[in-house]
């Protein structure tokens, strides 16, 4: 068996998971799912009395509902993809190195690391602002901090070292940013 993950995706070829080869073979076995791709050097292996290459992604002949997450926990990575990579008080757009996370009541008052405390800002605005509020710092904040209704699949896997190409067609709701 080899390490390499396989992209599992739903009927409708949207990412659920990466799995283990065992866990792919055991869908092929019992007829799940279809093979979208092979891993290009990979040994083969028999299965029901045929050589096969390692799947590099799969794809469920069935639609399953995704319930995304319950808990969500404050991440800059995902307050980045809230505010999309935007400064609240400036509007200028941000790469991931330039974005500093603010406190709409700032911590030396009690401001809590949420999602409805925490907006994303440039250095300049964050430097600005201080240990004010938003009023009294006389910024406006463009918009209400909320905690994310919506993150992709894409963004809350874990994303194997060994990465194959062709998976990068299915993770294309992420910005080009790396985190």
């Amino acid at each position: 068996m080899d390490d390499r993950k396989i992209l599992l995706l739903n009927q409708d070829y949207k990412v659920i998971n990466f799995v283990s080869e065992k866990k792919a073979l055991t869908y092929l076995f019992k007829d799940k799912v279809e093979v979208i791709s092979y891993w290009e050097d990979s040994h083969k292996f028999k299965f029901m009395d045929k050589k096969i290459k390692q799947p590099s992604i799969i794809r469920l002949k069935y639609f399953v509902k995704v319930n995304g997450f319950k808990n969500l926990s404050f991440s800059k990575r995902f307050l980045a993809k809230r505010d999309r990579f935007t400064c609240q008080y400036c509007l200028k757009k941000l790469s991931p190195t330039q974005l500093t996370i603010d406190h709409v009541t700032p911590q030396s008052r009690g401001g809590k690391t949420t999602y409805t405390n925490c907006v994303i800002s440039c250095w300049e605005c964050n430097n600005k602002k201080d240990c004010k509020t938003p009023l009294e710092a006389n910024m406006k904040l463009h918009s209400i901090p909320v905690i994310p209704k919506y993150i992709p699949i894409t963004m809350l896997v874990d994303r194997p070292l060994d990465w194959n190409q062709e998976w990068d067609n299915f993770f294309r709701d992420e910005p080009d940013y790396e985190y």
